[in-house]
């Protein structure tokens, strides 16, 4: 067969089997049909776990809720933003505010993520993923073919970059945008280290400033480390003469493309600064970098769904490859030892893998020293498993080059013992490789410890990995032993590396209907409504924070860096609210601690959201018990079903009904109200898991007519099994008769709304988020403070400052707030008052937002600890705070003149060259008339004569075709 066509035949086999596979994973999301995000996965709480949606079969990990509860809410907010012609900066929505546009968390920058600032929620997931895989996979060829890989294993290589464990299962994440970027920074030095051109800088920068705008520092340090490290070898293996002057240069012009890639995000990255790394609550991350792995995580390099340990999410343990890909990667590693590439690059790139697998699993003095390097402290060593991607799909691409037996630009090097092709070596290293990876499997069924950590995935990886190896080595030991096979063997090799990469996207890429992106719901609806201008909060894991903000509910607690002033008074008010993580807040689930609480009074916190289904915390099958007085029981009249309940209660302030049940699956449980004349006054349903044996059940209810308190009512309960195979008892003595009683209402805190398995709770005694304040006390030590705003008996009238301030109210004065505009950016008011006061903002507003009052400035000084306040003269003034953050205009500043330096860097040498190539005199050489500051060698270095050498063979059986 001709060599073009070969070469042609495995590039079309190849990228078919791509095309195929993205179709699999992404095609009906790209359309529409289908969403990509875990939505589904909601339908585990209240109150989409009532919904006709709720019921569906959930094939991927819990953990990648995060982006249902946090990413996709706040770019939510951005799109309706946009849509209003606004470009939103910062979010009031959520734990006193956070950030939106105005810093990289979002990763909005990164490549890919663009999607969702120009496509609905329901289909920008899926462009964005396949914007990400497109931009890794070019950049990843780019810089494979600059090390003078073939066309077809440069293309095997790109794939497997975007396809490892770390990128596959951060997906949606800006991790997985930040660790695509890396191979454009390796590009990029690459390219400068061929061409070493000023203009050559520029996407180096480009390339760091996209790692700056991606969202994730641990990633972006990680990778200037390795890349820094590349850098350094390629100037140095380059260098051909003494002269250290050279080598000296292109180092600097390097470290300055850095420094101006990150000028270039300085408009978000200063922003990030102020308010993540300096003005956040990161003390949570300080044991991180001591958290250590065991050799079982490494495993998921072939089993990635078969291992999880409760310390760690599945995404730090992911370290996926694919069997054959490492079988490939094992005949890359010969290629390299015969210098396929340079041996320094090929030595870096297997240090980087024996650095990752030591810095997750090791200890000693040296791993102490790594996780005091900047970046290294405070991150999760896993995190560093992102670096793994270059060097795993260049050994891939290599080891694909070496089945080609194609040495590139030049013959392959000793040790000549070592044979290309489809050889007894390769036979050897084959063979070898698949003992080797066999490893896991028995160190599972040797381990009681990794037995323990296997998922019910374990099977089934086991098939996909080891079906694969098995074939793949058949594949090889036929093609050594028939030539005419040996084409159509790395083609289905190629297609291998493919075909596995879908099981651990099956996993991490979770497919959803688009009725279930977050379905219309009557429960929160009705909390928008009623919370108004004030926050609701969120007790347990009820509308699964920050997802309530989609439907318009402010919260106090949620998903997100709170400033540590919010955290403070939070958890002052509830100890458990951050105990389920540093940036994760919900309220305690038993709600009496939520009753009188001046704390979450103060905040605004007016309403609570509860589950009618969750169980207790630290108490599974035990469900919690509503807030209110609970009778001490009836006799109900027996019925003709032995699941229904009937009994008389009274009328008055009745909020609920509870029995005694014994269930071992899922059902329902429905309470029914009617008066003397048989009118249904009342009925809900909710639905749970199995109870812990007989357990107290409370069913909320909420009268729709107001009744006469002496009058009695009939109350029918009946419960239902909802799985097969399940029995569901009320009591547990079916020949006595059972109980049921009544609740009564608490007038601090009674439920207002029932339904779709939830209660909201309004707090009688809850303070307005903005309110005016004459009376205050000065407290300035900040524990004692916080104390006081947690414990203080409240006043509506009354603030707590840190200082004494500079302008007071007159005695008695009174006032009131109007509210003109409540958004992230721009908060308005109306204020009048008949002796001055304080406008008081339950927001996390110091150092974010400046205050003008009838247009001139004002001070805003700290309130309540958590908000602040602007002091208002008598009578009636319009008060106005804006968001105006200092460093993002400093950062807009330099953002704009880094942009303006690096388009001089781009277009001016391209100027002068066509200025001077118009002055050139006939006859003179057409290169004479390049500009020396353009050129590749203008400051006498040397050029990549490494890699540059002319070609002293022939070229291999499958041609590796011009380059």
């Amino acid at each position: 067969m001709n060599p073009a066509l070969k070469r042609r035949l495995c590039l079309g086999v190849f990228w078919t089997a791509v095309a195929l596979f993205l179709w699999i994973r992404l095609g009906e999301s790209l359309v529409g049909a289908t969403v990509f995000g875990a939505y589904d996965i909601l339908d585990l709480y209240t109150p989409w776990s009532s919904m006709p949606t709720a019921g569906d079969e959930y094939l991927s990990n819990v953990y990648v809720t995060d982006l249902i509860d946090s990413s996709i809410p706040a770019i939510s907010e951005i799109q309706t933003g946009l849509g209003a012609g606004e470009i939103p900066q910062w979010s009031n929505m959520v734990a006193g505010g956070q950030p939106l546009l105005s810093g990289p968390n979002l990763g909005l920058a990164a490549p890919g993520r663009w999607a969702w600032l120009v496509l609905p929620i329901t289909v920008a997931p899926a462009w964005a993923k396949l914007f990400e895989i497109a931009f890794g996979m070019a950049f990843a060829f780019l810089f494979l073919r600059r090390l003078k890989l073939s066309v077809f294993a440069s293309c095997v290589g790109a794939f497997v970059v975007p396809m490892t464990g770390f990128t596959i299962a951060w997906t949606g994440w800006a991790q997985s945008s930040v660790a695509i970027i890396i191979p454009m920074l390796f590009w990029a030095v690459e390219r400068y280290i061929d061409e070493r051109r000023w203009r050559d800088v520029v996407p180096v920068a480009l390339a760091v400033g996209l790692l700056m705008f991606g969202g994730f520092p641990a990633v972006a340090g990680h990778t200037l480390y390795v890349c820094g490290l590349y850098a350094v070898i390629r100037v140095i293996g380059t260098r051909t003469r003494a002269d250290w002057r050279p080598p000296l240069t292109d180092l600097a012009r390097l470290a300055i493309g850095v420094v101006l890639g990150i000028a270039l995000a300085a408009i978000q990255l200063l922003p990030f600064i102020q308010l993540t790394l300096r003005g956040g609550d990161l003390s949570y991350r300080d044991s991180m970098s001591q958290s250590s792995d065991t050799i079982v995580s490494w495993f998921t390099m072939v089993l990635p769904r078969s291992f999880a340990d409760h310390k760690a999410a599945f995404q730090d343990y992911a370290s996926y490859v694919g069997a054959i890909a490492l079988l490939l990667a094992a005949l890359g590693l010969a290629a390299a030892l015969r210098r396929r590439i340079p041996r320094g690059v090929s030595a870096l790139f297997l240090g980087v893998i024996g650095f990752a697998i030591l810095l997750t699993i090791g200890q000693g003095t040296w791993i102490d020293i790594v996780q005091k390097l900047p970046v290294f402290g405070g991150n999760p060593p896993g995190r560093f498993r992102a670096q793994l991607a270059i060097p795993f799909g260049a050994f891939v691409a290599m080891g694909i080059d070496w089945l080609r037996n194609d040495p590139g630009e030049s013959d392959w090097a000793k040790p000549l013992w070592l044979k290309p092709g489809f050889s007894r070596s390769t036979l050897v290293i084959a063979g070898g490789t698949s003992l080797f990876l066999a490893f896991p499997v028995l160190y599972v069924h040797i381990s009681q410890y990794a037995s323990d950590l296997r998922t019910t995935w374990y099977n089934d990886d086991l098939r996909w990995a080891y079906f694969g190896l098995l074939a793949a080595f058949v594949l090889i030991c036929c093609a050594v032993l028939i030539r005419r096979l040996r084409t159509i063997a790395v083609a289905l090799l190629s297609v291998g590396v493919v075909v596995q990469a879908l099981a651990p996207t099956a996993f991490f890429w979770p497919i959803a209907d688009r009725d279930e992106v977050y379905p219309d719901s009557e429960a929160l609806d009705y909390l928008s409504r009623a919370v108004g201008h004030n926050q609701a909060g969120t007790a347990g894991l009820a509308a699964r924070p920050n997802v309530a903000t989609v439907y318009g509910v402010r919260l106090a607690n949620g998903h997100s860096f709170a400033t540590p002033a919010w955290k403070e008074v939070l958890m002052a008010s509830d100890p458990i609210a951050y105990i389920n993580g540093g940036t994760y807040s919900f309220l305690n689930p038993a709600l009496t601690s939520l009753i009188d609480n001046p704390g979450l009074d103060r905040l605004g916190v007016t309403h609570i959201i509860a589950s009618s289904s969750e169980d207790t915390l630290g108490a599974l099958g035990v469900p919690n018990a509503m807030v209110g007085h609970h009778d001490e029981g009836e006799i109900p009249v027996r019925t003709t079903s032995p699941h229904t309940l009937r009994a008389e209660l009274s009328a008055k302030d009745l909020v609920g009904v509870g029995t005694y049940v014994n269930s071992d699956g899922t059902f329902s449980a429905s309470a029914t109200v009617t008066d003397s004349e048989g009118r249904v006054l009342a009925h809900n349903t909710i639905s749970r898991a199995s109870t812990s044996g007989t357990v107290a059940l409370d069913i909320p209810l909420l009268l729709n007519k107001e009744v006469e308190h002496s009058e009695n009512l009939t109350v029918e309960v009946t419960v239902t099994t909802t799985s097969p195979g399940t029995t569901v008892m009320l009591d547990t003595d079916n020949e006595s008769p059972r109980r049921l009683w009544g609740i009564r209402r608490n007038n601090s805190f009674y439920p207002v709304y029932v339904g779709e398995n939830a209660v909201v709770y309004e707090r009688a005694n809850a303070l307005d988020r903005f309110r005016f304040a004459s009376d205050y006390d000065v407290i300035h030590d900040a524990t004692e403070r916080v104390t006081a705003v947690a414990q203080s008996p409240v006043d509506a009238n009354s603030v707590i400052l840190s200082e004494h301030p500079k302008q007071t109210p007159a005695a008695e004065s009174t006032g009131s707030v109007n509210v003109e505009v409540d958004t992230g950016d721009l908060l308005s008011f109306s204020v009048t008052s008949s002796g001055g006061g304080w406008l008081v903002v339950e927001q996390s507003v110091l150092g974010r937002f400046s205050a003008t009052v009838d247009g001139d400035e004002a001070e805003l000084i700290e309130a309540d600890h958590a908000g602040g306040a602007v002091f208002v003269p008598a009578g009636t003034h319009e008060v106005i705070l804006s968001y105006d953050l200092p460093s993002e205009r400093i950062g807009a500043y330099i953002t704009v003149s880094t942009t303006i330096v690096l388009l001089c860097l781009w277009f001016v040498p391209v100027v002068r060259s066509r200025s001077r190539s118009r002055r050139v005199p006939s006859g003179t050489a057409p290169g004479a008339a390049v500009d020396a500051v353009d050129s590749p060698h203008a400051d006498g270095a040397p050029g990549n004569t490494e890699l540059h050498k002319p070609a002293q063979s022939a070229p291999s059986s499958l041609g590796a075709g011009p380059r």
